[in-house]
């Protein structure tokens, strides 16, 4: 009577190595997300400043000690001195001059 051995499954190791790989996939996105996070909660905040003083007609402060920044909004909504607020990820924020518009870009530093 000759014995066969049926080889139709994987091995302990195979499917560990499997785990291993896609558990290391999976916490990739979770970075950009936090840093995505971070730039959008200032950027509202900004946003958020400025429409209040253009509501309420009255100046505004926002201090973003995070960044050592603080950022006065005149009562139409605008800014008196340009700024740009380097945030930790390779990010700017950039606050134009009398308009008030607020632009995010990414920067590469030496």
């Amino acid at each position: 009577m000759v014995r066969q051995v049926l080889n139709k499954g994987f091995s302990m190791i195979e499917v560990c190595l499997v785990l291993m790989i896609i558990s290391l996939l999976t916490l990739i996105p979770f970075k950009h997300i936090k840093v995505t996070t971070e730039v959008k909660e200032t950027m509202d905040d900004l946003i958020s400043t400025q429409y209040r003083a253009f509501e309420t007609h009255q100046k505004q402060k926002l201090d973003l000690s995070e960044y050592n920044q603080a950022i006065t909004y005149n009562a139409n909504g605008n800014i008196s001195q340009a700024m740009r607020i380097d945030l930790f990820n390779k990010q700017q924020i950039t606050i134009m001059l009398a308009t008030g518009r607020i632009f995010m870009h990414r920067f590469e530093s030496d």
